[in-house]
């Protein structure tokens, strides 16, 4: 029983390690709270399966809710399957209690998902 539940987990941080992922890297420091008009810069980085190109990058789409998109960049590809853009947004006067950055990449083969959360005061 013990054999088998070690099989099990490795299996699973393999899979969690060959499967996509996307991440982010702020360029700006990260704050507790942000005011309307502060402005946040972001690198978003997205793992991918290896055979992705250009074109099935343009399957990320990126959704927000009380923040601007200022600036979005080319993807860039880092290395095989592992891609990167700059992004720049400004928080709203409309944000209530939080901006919202939400990061979908749906394909046959994977969907990728990240949302971030702004608190604004």
């Amino acid at each position: 029983m013990k054999r088998i539940s070690s099989i099990l987990f490795f299996l699973a941080v393999l899979c969690i390690q060959l499967t996509g992922q996307i991440r982010l890297e702020y360029t700006t420091p990260r704050l507790q709270t942000y005011k309307p008009g502060d402005k946040i810069e972001l690198n978003i980085i997205v793992k991918t399966r290896p055979e992705t190109c250009t074109k099935g990058m343009k399957q990320v789409k990126i959704y927000m809710s009380g923040l601007k998109k200022e600036k979005l960049s080319d993807w860039k590809e880092l290395s095989k399957g592992l891609w990167t853009a700059h992004i720049t947004l400004s928080v709203l006067e409309t944000a209530k209690k939080s901006g919202r950055l939400t990061i979908i990449r749906r394909v046959d083969k994977e969907d990728l998902f990240k949302q971030e959360l702004f608190p604004v005061e």
